[in-house]
């Protein structure tokens, strides 16, 4: 007889932003985009706020274009070391549920499929 199981999809998207605006509150709402250095030419979005997604903003894009999408797009730096906290954090919920050895984090393949 087949093993019954569940599987548990946590969809972290705009995930850098999140931690942001749960960080500063007075961020939530408001079109963010967490990027790299301009000066060391890192100056790419790396994740962006809802608000600047519904503007065009998008991972990846330059911050000279994301504030062509968006005039009011508030750039934020990177701080890894609160995204590591936070991580760390939802990693302990999986847990409730889940052993390590169970436990798969990281980037998998996304299959959508519409169910009746």
């Amino acid at each position: 007889m087949a093993q019954e199981r569940t599987i548990l999809h946590c969809d972290m998207n705009c995930f850098y932003a999140s931690c942001e605006m749960a960080y500063h509150p007075e961020l939530q709402g408001k079109p963010i985009a967490v990027c790299g250095d301009p000066e060391r030419r890192s100056g790419i979005v790396l994740t962006a706020s809802y608000p600047a997604k519904r503007m065009g903003v998008k991972t990846g894009m330059p911050l000279w274009e994301a504030q062509q999408h968006c005039r009011d797009i508030i750039f934020v730096p990177a701080h890894y070391d609160l995204y590591t906290r936070f991580s760390g954090y939802t990693r302990e919920i999986f847990l409730r549920f889940t052993d390590s050895s169970r436990l798969i984090v990281g980037r998998v393949p996304v299959i959508t499929k519409v169910l009746p």
